[in-house]
């Protein structure tokens, strides 16, 4: 009796194993299958935020323009489609993310400033730059260094002179060096801006601005008259 029994759960116990040989080869079929197909394709997979995402956060607004920005910093330089040598095309996956975080977060001003310099410096993508630049001059329109860099992508990549000026200038009404207010003013001269060159020597001078700044300023001035 005892070794029937014994033979009994012997055999058994030999199905058991064979069961679950069979089970282990069939999940490692499977792992490498994902393996094979779905992670490359997971990992080069970059979705942008939808139209709206600040609306429906549900006051999670801060913790998902936080892992946005995690997120995007590990791409930081990903284009997905060239426009040209070197230069990305406009609005990009890395523009939508900027966005994005800032509707989520207006105040995410690290994300918002190096966004729009990353976008210009890095991803090539001139056009993404210029709209996170123009956000980040209306959210920090007292804020200096952004109005210095938004001048400088008005100047250099939009070629936009006037623009470049008025952003010059207000930079230095907010705390940038005094000499800005020159380079204003060659921004003004340059676009054959005369009348605005002479308006802000003028409103200088009535702020009792120093005389070295002044000559500065009546030096480009008269440079373009000549």
């Amino acid at each position: 009796m005892f070794q029937k029994l014994k033979d009994f759960f012997y055999l058994h116990s030999k199905k058991s194993l064979a069961v679950a040989g069979l089970f282990s080869l069939v999940l490692i079929l499977i792992s490498n299958i994902i393996d094979v197909e779905v992670e490359p394709r997971a990992r080069n997979f970059y979705f942008s935020p939808p139209a709206g995402i600040e609306h429906f956060q549900f006051g999670f607004q801060e913790s998902t323009a936080d892992a946005l920005w995690i997120r995007v910093i590990q791409d930081f330089d990903f284009c997905e489609e060239l426009a040209g040598e070197k230069i990305c095309k406009g609005s990009g996956w890395v523009y939508q993310i900027i966005h994005s975080i800032s509707r989520l977060s207006p105040h995410f001003r690290d994300a918002i400033y190096f966004g729009g310099l990353m976008l210009t410096v890095v991803v090539n993508d001139i056009e993404g730059a210029s709209k996170i630049f123009n956000r980040a001059v209306e959210l920090f329109p007292d804020d200096w260094p952004i109005l210095y860099a938004a001048a400088y992508q008005a100047m250099v990549e939009e070629k936009d002179q006037p623009k470049a000026g008025r952003l010059l200038q207000a930079a230095a009404s907010h705390g940038a060096p005094a000499w800005v207010y020159a380079l204003a003013t060659k921004m003004y001269m340059e676009a054959g801006q005369q009348e605005m060159g002479e308006r802000l020597y003028e409103s200088l001078k009535h702020l009792g601005m120093s005389e070295e700044i002044l000559q500065q300023v009546r030096k480009r001035l008269n440079q373009q008259k000549n």
